[in-house]
């Protein structure tokens, strides 16, 4: 916009004084203003300056007509400014643009960096942006325009603009999101880093928590990978073939405790060959700590149907001394299925926590289970007189039996040698009682 002031002596220009910018924009635009000594003639841009005069109170409200522009910004640092004339062209070779000063430009696609189209409110909020006074009240009244527009970064920066002459304006600092903490203002963001957290993915964490979950997030791969590696080192044995020798050694190998989750899923296969589960075994005895082996060990200890591979993840078991299978066979001892209880007494005696497992042993020496007797399909039948036949069977019978445990009564012999009461768990009880009664304790009645 250009301004021409005539002195009473002659033509001359007065000296023009730039007030403020907007910093978001490529090219500044600046408020100035023209001092004379006498009369001034407007051309046709200062015509539009004072045409924007009027229209600067409600642009927000589309009382000054503008049609949106188009914003071509070149990859030397300039920018354009028009209309686009050819906006469907595909592929696009270039960009013909009606300028603003009625000319017609023809861009090379290749020297525009970036195509941007203006809204109608930012045409217009460029128009009257050099009218606004460079004080509190006219950069809020602004703020509140762009606001009611939709233009929220320029809000932002007219906000910025009323904090940065008065400091504590408190409805600007509001609306910027400033808090007052400890009587100083304070962005969220702000106080968050100052108590040590840092943004993460849209939230604030503590550093802490990030290295855990990026330690997290590395072992998870890793594990992954294991996954991988165990299944192709499996597939090299069970062939047989040139590579079978390769991936025993580097089964065997193992020492990564990422690798323990790959190992117990395939120890827990119900299917997975014998020898292949007792490798695995050997493997995780190298992991006496790691909670997942121990409960793939327990696992097999009391389900696998082969014997072999239950006394091979006792042995592990026993060897690690661990209180986590003591507990899982203790709680096997009221299954139902006598062979399960059976299973547990063994493994309880692997374990020798005599203090812990003595009583429960001793009140699963005799158990009580129920089962199904009758019910459909044809039964042999006999008389009294010693004739036999075929009868349907009736309807199904539940029978309790009392089952007299072998391997309960060997565990509690192994904790306790040279004790032997059989079955009779009164016996038992009563050595029991006799054994954890202090030897110092007056039984009698004090005078």
């Amino acid at each position: 916009m250009a301004v021409r002031c005539h002195a009473e002596h002659g033509n001359e220009l007065t000296e023009l004084n730039p007030i403020f910018y907007y910093p978001r924009l490529r090219s500044p635009l600046i408020l100035v203003m023209a001092r004379t000594q006498g009369a001034f003639e407007m051309d046709e841009a200062m015509s539009r300056y004072f045409l924007a005069i009027g229209c600067i109170g409600g642009f927000a409200l589309a009382v000054c007509a503008s049609a949106s522009a188009d914003v071509f910004l070149l990859n030397n640092g300039g920018q354009v400014e028009g209309t686009l004339l050819n906006p469907d062209e595909s592929p696009r070779s270039a960009y013909v643009v009606q300028s603003r000063e009625g000319g017609r430009l023809v861009l090379p696609a290749d020297d525009v960096d970036t195509f941007v189209t203006k809204s109608d409110a930012e045409t217009r909020y460029e128009e009257v942006l050099p009218l606004v006074a460079d004080t509190e009240d006219g950069h809020w009244n602004m703020a509140e325009k762009c606001a009611t527009a939709g233009l929220k970064e320029q809000q932002e920066f007219h906000l910025e603009q009323v904090i940065r002459l008065n400091p504590d304006h408190e409805p600007a600092r509001r609306a910027l999101g400033f808090n007052r903490v400890e009587g100083r203002w304070q962005r969220p963001d702000e106080y968050m880093a100052e108590q040590g957290f840092v943004r993460h993915r849209g939230a604030w964490r503590l550093p802490q928590e990030l290295l855990i979950e990026q330690r997290e997030r590395a072992n998870e791969e890793q594990t992954v990978e294991w996954r991988k590696k165990i299944k192709i080192w499996r597939e090299w044995i069970l062939k047989g073939r040139d590579r079978a020798k390769e991936g025993l050694v580097n089964m065997q190998a193992i020492r990564d405790p990422r690798a323990v989750a790959a190992l117990a899923a395939q120890l827990r296969q119900a299917n997975e060959p014998s020898l292949l589960k007792q490798l695995y075994i050997e493997v995780l005895s190298h992991f006496p700590e790691h909670g997942t082996g121990i409960g793939a060990l327990t696992y097999v200890a009391l389900h696998d149907p082969d014997g072999r591979v239950r006394e091979k993840a006792l042995d592990v078991l026993e060897r690690a001394d661990s209180q986590v299978a003591t507990l899982a066979f203790l709680k096997v001892l009221g299954d139902n299925d006598n062979k399960m209880v059976q299973r547990a007494g063994v493994g309880l005696g692997y374990m020798k926590r005599p203090e812990t497992t003595t009583l429960p042993l001793i009140e699963a020496l005799i158990t009580e289970h129920k089962h199904t007797v009758g019910g459909g399909g044809i039964q042999p039948s006999f008389s009294s007189g010693g004739g036999g036949g075929l009868s349907m069977g009736g309807k199904p019978t539940v029978v309790k039996e009392k089952v007299k445990n072998e391997a309960i009564l060997h565990a509690l012999a192994a904790m306790h040698p040279g004790v032997n009461f059989g079955f009779d768990q009164e016996k038992w009880r009563a050595w029991y009682v006799l054994q954890n009664t202090p030897r110092d304790v007056n039984l009698r009645r004090s005078e």
